[in-house]
């Protein structure tokens, strides 16, 4: 009837589990903005922003370690039934496996390192890294295509410097939230098979590995002459 509010049908579990997934995808990259923002304090030679990066990192590990715990089911909820999601939930369980390798290695860094450049460092690296991961997830799952990754530019691709939209378009994540494009991937050897969302070889990439080192080197040499000075 005219005037009347309309009623919305009961949500169903596929779209309350994408509207949870994408609200902490969210969450987390406000959470990972902040962290960078104190690493990135600590390289322009900010004394404060390096009293509590330990702690801002363990905060931030605990979130995304409980919010990767958690989302192996919500995915679930989210695909049809069949060979292809059973494929997806292997790959996803796949990453996270990697994910929570990487958080914990980045958590040992922090209890053991005294050296709070070279830390700053590897928070950053980190940091790009699980947005790229977050951004393919995005893409996989359809969660939010073209979402806002937060401070930073979207990354260009790492071979031929084209702009890439992870959260839309397919990438080859290389290392430090880099990658390459598709066609950048196929001129490398990398085969992609559209069937499955997954590379059954993946392309050479250790050139790429020896340049973001090199840059990595040049960020910490910079940083070291700002806190000299």
């Amino acid at each position: 009837m005219a005037g009347e509010t309309e009623q919305k049908g009961p949500e169903t579990d596929e779209g309350l589990a994408r509207r949870v997934l994408r609200s902490e995808h969210e969450h987390l990259r406000v959470l990972l903005a902040s962290l960078d923002d104190r690493a990135r304090g600590v390289m322009r030679g900010d004394a404060l922003s390096g009293l509590d990066l330990c702690a801002s990192l363990e905060a931030a590990a605990k979130t995304l370690t409980d919010h990767i715990r958690n989302e192996e089911p919500l995915v679930a909820l989210m695909l049809p039934p069949g060979a292809p999601r059973s494929e997806s939930l292997a790959r996803l369980h796949e990453d996270h496996v990697r994910q929570i390798g990487e958080i914990e290695s980045m958590q040992r860094l922090a209890r053991t390192s005294d050296d709070v450049v070279s830390l700053a460092l590897a928070i950053r690296a980190f940091v790009d890294d699980v947005r790229l991961d977050m951004d393919v997830e995005d893409r996989r799952f359809s969660l939010s295509p073209g979402a806002n990754r937060g401070p930073g530019a979207a990354p260009s691709c790492l071979d031929c410097g084209d702009s890439l939209a992870p959260a839309v378009d397919r990438v080859f994540a290389v290392r430090h939230g880099q990658a390459i494009c598709m066609a950048c991937a196929g001129r490398r050897g990398g085969i992609y098979d559209e069937s499955t969302d997954g590379w059954l070889k993946e392309p050479r990439v250790d050139d790429l590995f020896d340049l973001l080192d090199r840059r990595l080197v040049d960020d910490e040499v910079q940083a070291r002459s700002r806190l000299a000075r």
